[in-house]
């Protein structure tokens, strides 16, 4: 999937006393079929930037170029294109089991195959396909959503949006409210969604997360692009001053850097630093 921001500003209520700019001048190319992090604090623009890529909302200047649709100011889209546009690009919202309303799971996993392509025969088949990539069998098929774990309410969302076939998925905090088991699972499932071909934007506070299976990140402060590239890179600066925090990997490495410890900057995770401290002695 092609994705360009040419120049983009956008602000919130605009032309009103209570008009807040959250993005400026935003010029950026996500094509790669990556795991692509976008960080940065509270209010730092992020989440506006993922929402002009769906289409949710529409810039107050410059141009989203999204495949051959444009989304900007003055440019007219019908429902027909945007809902051509939209099956390609699967969004989960930070709760995503609150995306849940059907009376069975398996109803609700079809929900987006029947709305997207509604001359399709095998909805269910699709579904049950969504299902079993997530790690759901036939024993929740005819279960009320509602009736679930939590954990298993995020992988019948999840299943919702895989099962009409998106190539981009858009994540907003997904890992929000696990715990380190939870992260782990939930972040292994969507790099095996990954490896089948589809392209991931990952919004988080997380920076672990961002280090451990991001390929790229991009800092956003202040509504503007402040850093772009490889998270081992990036997360060993001083992140802070965007106000994120330093993985837990990289702190254990400041601390034995200052006791003298000479560890070199490829160290990205334990079993690495485990075998430089070997090295050393």
């Amino acid at each position: 999937m092609q994705i360009k921001f040419d120049h983009v500003f956008f602000t919130y209520n605009v032309n009103s006393p209570f008009s807040v700019n959250a993005l400026t001048d935003i010029n950026l190319d996500l094509n790669e079929n990556n795991i692509t992090a976008i960080v940065g604090r509270t209010g730092s623009g992020k989440s506006t930037l993922t929402e002009l890529i769906n289409k949710l909302l529409t810039p107050t200047n410059g141009e989203v170029h999204i495949n051959n649709l444009v989304n900007a100011p003055k440019v007219k889209i019908k429902g027909k294109a945007i809902k051509e546009f939209r099956k390609e690009i699967g969004f989960l919202f930070q709760f995503s089991e609150n995306q849940l309303f059907e009376e069975t799971v398996l109803k609700d996993v079809m929900f987006g195959v029947q709305s997207f392509y509604p001359k399709n025969k095998n909805p269910e088949e699709l579904a049950i396909k969504a299902l079993n990539l997530v790690g759901l069998d036939e024993s929740c098929y005819n279960r009320s959503p509602f009736d679930l774990s939590g954990g298993e309410k995020k992988r019948v969302a999840i299943a919702g949006v895989l099962a009409y076939q998106p190539k981009l998925l858009i994540l907003d905090e997904p890992t929000a409210g696990l715990d380190a088991k939870g992260k782990k699972e939930i972040m292994d499932l969507f790099k095996k969604i990954h490896e089948t071909g589809v392209a991931i934007i990952l919004v988080t506070h997380d920076m672990d997360v961002v280090l451990d299976y991001a390929d790229k990140m991009i800092v956003i402060d202040d509504g503007k692009i402040q850093k772009i590239g490889a998270p081992k890179d990036i997360l060993q600066e001083d992140v802070e001053q965007y106000n994120l925090e330093t993985p837990n990997i990289y702190q254990i490495i400041h601390e034995l850097r200052a006791l003298g410890k000479n560890i070199t900057h490829d160290v990205c995770d334990i079993p690495s630093l485990i075998k430089e401290l070997k090295h050393h002695g």
